[in-house]
């Protein structure tokens, strides 16, 4: 599900920024399971802080997803989407004057 998660990311990574948002997170997360077997790579474009992430991964560390992290690591990312991508979506002026 991280990998569906990231591929939607994949498709806006201009605007995505690469201040250590959740949506850095999640395409860090994908491309450390798809090519680092599951360890944490680092991407020197991403201004990455395990502190300030939502699962805490370190870069080196194993990528062991429970239940409860994805929860948490999936509400993230849609609010992310939604915080950066909401005004930008057909329909989205009318939905802010509560039409």
């Amino acid at each position: 599900m991280v990998i569906v998660l990231a591929h939607i990311s994949f498709t806006t990574t201009r605007m995505e920024l690469t201040d250590g948002n959740t949506l850095n997170g999640v395409r860090l997360l994908c491309n450390s399971i798809l090519l680092n077997a599951g360890r944490l790579i680092a991407d020197q474009r991403v201004k990455a802080s395990p502190g300030k992430s939502v699962l805490k991964y370190e870069v080196g560390d194993e990528i062991r997803l429970k239940v409860k992290d994805f929860t948490r690591l999936s509400a993230a990312f849609s609010a992310e989407i939604e915080a950066k991508f909401s005004s930008r979506l057909p329909g989205a002026a009318a939905r802010q004057r509560g039409w």
